[in-house]
């Protein structure tokens, strides 16, 4: 995992263990854990489900940790569907590792049900062994949230007075959120639509959902540093894809996010006439600015938030996925959006629309999208621009090329590059 150790990340890991790139970055260097040293922590005897690449660095070790099922001796398993992933460094030689796992008690796609609703992990690491010492619940299936994805610990780097991870309900379903979440009713109330951004507070272990932040498909809630007041970015990674918007939540300071206190804003680009993923190509440069979502707006269920953006002209992505800023430039974003090969035109609202199973449309690939922040104004964009386009070219090139990006998901930076 490059990077720099006292800049706490998160990734995600769709797949049923957990493999650390263990380097100078997090372990010095690496040793096996010894047989019968309790002290090593844990090993699982999973093989690793991730190959070193042949042009990786000198040293580069993949080294599974713990694997779906594995269970510790103090009765902890690791459950299924782990999804994002953060750590930091701790005293006494160890990390901390915070993993979602996806699950959920709602059918989906529909017959199939998880055993527990969506939790996040804790693991305790031995840095040295890269062991696993300890391992609880830092958020619990009992809190009844739904298909936690990607998550971001934010910490001092983005102006946080204390360490927040900030974990998302990439989910649609209507759960109750006391006592069994489902079956529920599909109206709130009694139930609750999901699609919420849940705070961790890493110290003191307390935990709360962000209504303020937007209820939608959140694959990942970023923070973005270098403002005076806090600014997280997130994406709806729709279900209902072309239907998706960008938006930011700005607050005073750490404790005014935590307090929900914040306010929701929605990216506009400037042009009216430019106001989805078909109206910009490769190499033009669209300004905007974000404009605030009314409070009853953006703490209401999903369907009013998608109704007010699209009466308000808000953007139009197809899909947002994941978000990272660029370690050298942090004003500087890229999110990934998926693509959908159903999106076409629709001539009465001039937006593109969703067409029948089997539609070859233009857009199946899907972008990296980079946007500029202004320097000052976190409301302001001097620029958003495709960086990569997996949708340029002819309608058979885009179907045929396997050589360009297809559905790009999950991404981060480094120092030098950006990894997708």
């Amino acid at each position: 995992m490059p990077g720099q150790p006292a800049h706490p990340r998160r990734r995600t890991a769709a797949a049923t263990a957990i493999a650390i790139v263990l380097s100078a970055t997090l372990a010095g260097s690496v040793l096996a854990a010894p047989g019968g040293n309790q002290n090593a922590g844990f090993k699982t005897s999973v093989p690793a489900m991730v190959m070193r690449g042949a042009d990786a660095p000198q040293g580069v070790v993949i080294e599974p940790l713990i694997s779906v099922g594995d269970q510790l001796n103090n009765g902890f398993m690791f459950d299924s569907i782990p999804d994002g992933i953060a750590f930091t460094t701790s005293g006494q030689g160890r990390a901390d590792l915070y993993v979602n796992h996806e699950t959920s008690l709602v059918p989906f796609p529909r017959t199939f049900t998880d055993f527990t609703n969506s939790h996040v992990d804790r693991l305790i690491v031995n840095r040295q062994s890269g062991g696993i010492l300890s391992g609880s619940d830092a958020i619990p299936s009992s809190a009844n949230y739904q298909r936690f994805c990607a998550n971001f610990l934010a910490g001092a780097a983005e102006g946080f007075d204390r360490q927040i991870l900030f974990t998302n309900e990439e989910a649609t379903d209507f759960v109750n959120r006391t006592g069994l979440a489902w079956p529920a009713a599909t109206t709130e109330p009694p139930a609750e639509q999901a699609g919420l951004v849940v705070a961790l507070d890493i110290k003191s272990g307390a935990y709360r959902s962000i209504y303020g932040m937007g209820r939608h498909n959140h694959e990942n809630s970023v923070a973005i540093p270098g403002f005076e007041e806090l600014v997280i970015l997130s994406g709806d990674d729709t279900f209902a894809a072309p239907s998706s918007q960008l938006y930011s939540y700005i607050a005073a300071d750490t404790d005014a996010v935590w307090n929900d206190e914040g306010s929701l804003w929605a990216f506009v680009a400037d042009d009216p006439a430019i106001n989805d993923y078909g109206d910009i190509a490769l190499g033009d440069s669209v300004p905007g600015h974000f404009i605030v979502v009314p409070r009853n707006v953006a703490v209401g269920p999903q369907g009013p938030l998608e109704t007010w953006s699209n009466a308000k002209n808000v953007f139009q992505f197809i899909r947002v996925e994941d978000i990272a800023y660029d370690r050298n430039d942090p004003k500087t974003v890229y999110f990934a959006d998926t693509g959908e090969p159903r999106a076409v035109p629709d001539t009465t609202t001039g937006r593109l629309r969703r067409g029948s199973a089997g539609t070859q449309g233009a857009f199946p690939n899907g972008r990296i999208f980079k946007m500029v922040l202004n320097d000052v104004d976190p409301t302001e964009v001097d620029s958003l621009s495709i960086l990569i386009d997996g949708d340029a070219g002819t309608l058979a090139e885009k179907y045929a090329d396997p050589d360009r990006i297809h559905q790009p998901d999950n991404i981060e930076t480094t120092a030098t590059g950006l990894l997708i």
